[in-house]
């Protein structure tokens, strides 16, 4: 059975981690997988060793996005400037924009 395309990405997804924890029946991850591997063209899921939320998701193509090294957020004299991205900053990375690429050129037309 064909379906039309279908291509995903998630940054920061809580599905790997908390949903599937706190809804177990519901975001079951080996049914996840086996839905991503049967309905979706691609899924490209990033996520943050420092992110409390987001970890890899079964079925997904996981890369882990690292922070910039200490020093590279300096803004001027701002105290926090050195912490970690975290949960945010996702889409400023050049991760972000291959990710969007693939995602995009699953869709395209073959």
């Amino acid at each position: 059975m064909t379906h039309p395309p279908m291509a995903l990405l998630t940054y920061g997804s809580p599905i790997g981690h908390l949903y599937a924890q706190a809804f177990p029946a519901v975001f079951e991850l080996q049914q996840l997988a086996r839905l991503a591997e049967a309905r979706t063209d691609a899924w490209v899921n990033l996520y943050r060793a420092t992110d409390p939320i987001a970890h890899p998701i079964p079925g997904a193509e996981n890369h882990l996005v690292e922070d910039p090294g200490e020093g590279s957020l300096r803004d001027g004299d701002d105290p926090h400037a050195d912490r970690a991205y975290g949960h945010s900053r996702y889409e400023t990375t050049g991760q972000f924009t291959r990710a969007t690429e693939t995602v995009r050129q699953a869709l395209e037309p073959s």
